[in-house]
């Protein structure tokens, strides 16, 4: 079974050495291996409620986490020693943080989170901090509405930078999914776009950046009474431009309960993760191909061995481009990953899912608003709703008002780059005007002063 709080970060060196983070309760730790051998053990930090971790090109580890004091901290781990600082105190008794996430690129520190207020518990606001090697910056990235205790939102950053973000959020009756992008050179998020369709439920988010710049998004959508792995593959830029909803492919079979999706690459595998009951399940396929594989059967999910792992850089053990955002595993001496090391479950085989699952299917009702990696006991289950997926025509009215107002957005946004191209364009133009100006009247005191004073006077 995988419980909440058991977060794992790991990284390979070139040397042969690995790094593991971890928590033990809530004390966070960072032990050496080599070869099965754990050289050094060390704690960095106390009361810790959810910690990311990222890795420059130096080797240095940044580390930002969320702890029960009421603190967000960051610090660096390097040659077994560790610098933290506060970066910012919140009130634990009226505010709560949670989802944090780090990215480290070039010297540039990104931290998201979402925060919420006891008045409304539902509403999450997703915050944006970022070092810019001069200063800390931070911005409200958007709102959305979901429970106090779902993973709502997803990130990942490309190889220019950009941070590509999936989140979840309540309109009207039902979960929709949507994508925003934050652009480095303009330190700015687009408007965001909603890339889920219809009046179904629809959770777990998750997006995966490939080597390729190429976006991986996954989701789970509650249709005809069961749930549905959903992806797609965005080859082009996401906006209200081009239509992804065509290209959003359905990975589960028809009649079963597949929710919490996960992605990896793995060289050139792009593999797609999901739980049904209490079961994993993947599916591959190569890089520049759009047909998957067969179902592999992996795991049995109630296991209580199994830990949430995220690699770190780019390589694993002998493998290279890989990318591990989240995946589930084993950790003891050696850490093993389902569905890239070659490991089955430790309990059970795939004759003995077969009769399991076929025993759950008349008796387990669909999972709702769960962590992706939080698969907790049966009897926890949230339960839908009898009415919850009823379509009504309020709700209709409401999507027809919400994509209206998106069609606003999309002008205004529309607007404001033109202007800004127009801007762009004038300076341009000015500029040229007056080297060439120089050029042609090197021998008159006071032209070019003259002329300077006209625009300043003139400009609208």
């Amino acid at each position: 079974m995988v419980k909440s709080n058991e977060k794992h970060f790991i990284y390979y060196g070139s040397s042969g050495f690995s790094y593991h983070f971890y928590l033990v309760g809530t004390n966070l730790y960072v032990r050496v291996l080599k070869e099965a051998i754990t050289y050094n053990t060390m704690k960095l930090e106390e009361k810790t409620v959810e910690f990311s971790v990222g890795i420059d090109t130096a080797g240095k580890f940044h580390i930002a986490s969320i702890l029960e004091t009421g603190h967000l901290k960051y610090g660096i781990y390097f040659n077994e020693a560790w610098e933290s600082r506060n970066l910012m105190t919140f009130d634990r008794y009226h505010s709560q943080l949670k989802n944090i996430i780090l990215f480290v690129f070039e010297e540039k520190i990104h931290i998201l989170m979402a925060q919420s207020y006891t008045e409304n518990s539902d509403l999450w606001i997703i915050k944006h901090y970022y070092w810019n090697k001069q200063s800390w910056e931070n911005q409200k990235i958007c709102e959305i509405i979901t429970e106090p205790y779902d993973v709502a939102f997803h990130a990942d950053l490309d190889s220019k930078n950009n941070i590509h973000l999936v989140y979840k959020s309540r309109v009207g009756k039902y979960y929709q999914i949507y994508y925003a992008k934050f652009l480095l050179n303009y330190r700015s998020w687009n408007i965001p776009v909603k890339i889920s369709e219809g009046l179904y439920e629809h959770t777990h988010p998750f997006v995966l950046c490939d080597n390729k710049d190429q976006l991986h998004v996954t989701w789970s959508s509650f249709i005809g009474g069961h749930y549905e792995i959903r992806y797609f593959n965005a080859k082009q830029p996401i906006s209200y431009k081009n239509n992804t909803r065509k290209e959003i492919l359905r990975i589960s079979k028809n009649g079963t309960d597949c929710s919490q999706p996960y992605l990896i690459q793995l060289e050139n595998e792009m593999i797609i993760f999901w739980r049904e009951g209490i079961h994993l399940f993947s599916q591959a396929k190569e890089h520049d191909s759009d047909k998957w594989g067969e179902t592999r059967w992996l795991a049995n999910l109630s296991e209580k061995n199994l830990a949430r792992i995220g690699v770190l850089g780019n390589s694993y053990r002998f493998r290279s481009p890989i990318k591990v955002l989240a995946a589930l595993g084993y950790i003891n001496d050696e850490i093993l990953l389902l569905g890239v090391d070659s490991t089955v479950s430790q309990s059970k085989d795939k004759e003995d899912h077969g009769e399991t699952e076929e025993k759950e299917e008349e008796v387990q009702p669909p999972d709702i608003f769960i962590d992706p990696f939080n698969i907790i006991d049966e009897s926890e289950v949230l339960k839908p709703e009898n009415d919850l997926y009823e379509e009504t025509g309020i709700f209709e009215k409401l999507e027809e008002i919400i994509y209206q107002n998106q069609q606003i957005q999309k002008d205004l946004q529309s607007i404001i780059e033109r202007h800004q191209s127009l801007q762009a364009d004038t300076a341009d133009q000015l500029i040229s005007l007056l080297k060439a100006a120089r050029d042609i009247t090197p021998g008159k005191k006071g032209f070019i002063k003259r002329l300077q004073d006209f625009f300043i006077k003139n400009d609208p």
